[in-house]
């Protein structure tokens, strides 16, 4: 496990969502550990010497040719109070046949004195999509996270509703950085919301259930409106967050996140191709948790060639929008 960000410091005006902790192992229960499969890497948190506690999963990308499996990074909820802190992480690996590392005595990886200034109550510092998978063929959650916070009724009421201070807005495959803007979105409605703790702080989670990003059924015959039904939900999204109550989404203190949803996007990368069906291969036919959040695109509770069909130009052929996203966007997604 390592580090992306410098340790005994103070940062200044840095998003914190940019200093993530990294995973990588082997399949050391393979006799031969290029034909293992991690599937998913469970990240634990301690905060100045207390009780590691889960912060989130993350699915590997294809080995290297030693075997290696290394993760994309998790998010690491620090604590955004001002005062210095150390943190402690250690990850546990699953494997293709559910088998789960043990939690290690020592910690992967230590810091020291890590100091972030304080944000404001109601001010969101980030989001996870899916509980951290990696895969972005379908959308069904994303968590929007408050450090601070101690109530979120200012964005979603009683009934699990949006307020006005809150939005989603969807962008075509080919937007620009230029073109996502407040002005050129269409509003995603449908979207449901529900608030409660997490490792750091409270969460507010926006459920996509009933919109087009959580499509993924419709196995069956291959039909072309299957098919368009399916590709409805993708583009790139942006959630805008009015932090100060004052109407306006565009104030320096307001907030705005980017993800996107692409079908058959198995790896995140806004592109639908063959390394997308080459992980589908690696999950095949398992059922360990991180296996079915990345690879099990039908959501039918199994990885199969179903799943893999997603990949191929069996849902693909109608037009290259359908299959690759604006790769000029991939460095502002925030998760």
């Amino acid at each position: 496990m390592s580090y992306t960000g410098p340790g005994g410091t103070l940062f200044t005006g840095i998003n914190p969502q940019l200093y993530r902790v990294l995973s990588q192992g082997t399949d050391t229960g393979t006799a031969d550990p290029t034909k293992g499969a991690v599937t998913q890497f469970d990240v634990y948190m301690s905060v100045d010497g207390g009780t590691p506690l889960f912060i989130g999963s993350d699915g590997p990308v294809l080995p290297d040719g030693a075997g290696v499996f290394r993760d994309a990074g998790i998010v690491v909820p620090w604590l955004l109070d001002g005062q210095p802190h150390s943190y402690a992480f250690y990850s546990r690996g699953h494997d293709k046949s559910d088998n789960i590392e043990d939690s290690p005595v020592t910690p992967d990886y230590s810091l020291t004195n890590i100091t972030f200034l304080a944000v404001p109550p109601l001010t969101p510092v980030g989001i996870d999509v899916n509980s951290g998978a990696s895969q972005r063929s379908y959308v069904t959650t994303v968590d929007v996270a408050f450090p601070n916070a101690s109530n979120l009724s200012a964005f979603a009421d009683a009934n699990g509703q949006l307020t006005n201070r809150i939005k989603v807005l969807k962008y075509v495959g080919t937007a620009t950085a230029s073109t996502i803007d407040e002005a050129s979105g269409v509003p995603v409605s449908g979207i449901t919301a529900a608030s409660g703790l997490g490792p750091g702080g409270m969460l507010l989670t926006l459920n996509f259930s009933a919109t087009p990003l959580a499509r993924s059924v419709g196995i069956g015959d291959v039909i072309k409106d299957k098919i368009d039904s399916l590709n409805d939900g993708n583009g790139f999204y942006r959630i805008f967050v009015d932090t100060d109550g004052n109407g306006s989404f565009t104030d320096a203190s307001d907030s705005a996140f980017l993800f996107h949803r692409l079908l058959g996007d198995v790896n995140g990368d806004c592109v639908t191709d063959a390394n997308d069906g080459k992980l589908i291969d690696q999950l095949m036919s398992s059922t360990d948790p991180g296996a079915l959040l990345n690879g099990d695109l039908n959501r039918d509770g199994k990885v199969n060639s179903l799943d893999k069909s997603y990949t191929t130009s069996l849902w693909g052929n109608l037009g290259l929008a359908i299959r690759k996203l604006n790769r000029d966007l991939f460095a502002y997604l925030s998760d």
